[in-house]
């Protein structure tokens, strides 16, 4: 499989699907419903779930290491390193989404006690190849029982590559191991059939970006959309100037719709600290009993807005 600097036209390449922005953290809107601070205070945190991240790796943030270090493993299929770190700074503004502290500001996690499995498959300028992924994939099939993992969070993705794409095929066999798989639409809208692999697997809960104006909310015009032929994607989540962790050790805002997906990760360890033994395919049908619905079409919308719930 070839490397690559990434473009739209190679069936090989990986783009993460974030676009960050570096601003006072204070003037962001943070994705916190309600109903995530009321389980919160019930004890309900992601705590004792491992949450993976494939993306461009982490940086030991204060939101991850206080009040305990909840980074539970990194490996690197980039450059090889062994001690967490991330030179893009998307990976660790996509975990401090899923589970941040927010010890130190407003910038709480969906799930802020889930552990982290930080694994960097995108270098230093977000791009990578489809190996990369597959062996972040298959490092995690091979090591998830022992870290604890239940969800893997992909806020990333390719151009689909049909039946046989191999991000759709990673994304089955972790799903059949019990691994609820969240992916990032895409930031390739407004137009149809846009949606990126492996968010068009049939497995993965799907997260296309939502934004919120006067009457409310709708869907980003940069969240990727499905087509006619495709039940995608699953639903759409905040997605516009969302209060994360920097890989500069501060905080910033980050857009995209891998600023959504996160989200839904966080919810979905909360899920499974509250229901341990339900399967990726009843958290995925809890998930989406809870989304609110929409005015617009399936494959804009999907089940609708997940905020609040």
């Amino acid at each position: 499989m070839p490397n690559c600097a990434c473009n739209s036209t190679s069936e090989y390449c990986i783009t993460v699907a974030g676009r960050t922005s570096i601003a006072d953290a204070s003037g962001g809107f943070f994705s916190q419903p309600p109903n995530l601070s009321r389980l919160h205070r019930e004890g309900i945190t992601g705590k004792g779930v491992g949450i993976a991240v494939i993306d461009t790796g982490i940086f030991p943030h204060i939101d991850f290491c206080v009040p305990r270090m909840r980074i539970a493993a990194f490996a690197d299929f980039v450059n090889g390193k062994t001690a967490p770190y991330d030179d893009n700074g998307h990976g660790t503004a996509v975990a401090g989404i899923a589970c941040g502290s927010g010890m130190f500001s407003s910038a709480v996690g969906a799930a802020p006690m889930a552990n982290i499995v930080a694994l960097k498959a995108v270098d230093a300028s977000g791009s990578g190849n489809v190996l990369g992924i597959l062996s972040a994939m298959q490092w995690l099939y091979s090591n998830y029982k022992a870290l604890g993992v239940r969800v893997v969070n992909i806020s990333l993705g390719s151009e689909p590559l049909g039946a046989r794409d191999p991000l759709v095929l990673g994304t089955r066999a972790l799903t059949a191991a019990g691994l609820v798989v969240v992916a990032s639409a895409g930031n390739s809208g407004p137009g149809g059939g846009t949606l990126k692999s492996p968010g068009v697997a049939e497995q993965a809960i799907t997260v296309g970006g939502a934004e919120k104006g006067e009457r409310g909310w709708y869907a980003a015009e940069f969240s990727s959309r499905g087509s006619k032929m495709q039940n995608k994607p699953d639903l759409i989540a905040p997605a516009v100037e969302i209060t994360t962790s920097s890989a500069k050790g501060g905080f910033m805002l980050m857009s995209g719709t891998s600023a959504a997906a996160p989200l839904v990760s966080g919810f979905c360890a909360l899920l499974i600290q509250r229901y341990p033994k339900h399967t990726p395919a009843r958290i995925k049908e809890y998930v989406l009993s809870l989304v609110k619905e929409l005015d617009c079409p399936h494959e804009v919308c999907g089940n609708g807005i997940f905020y609040p719930f």
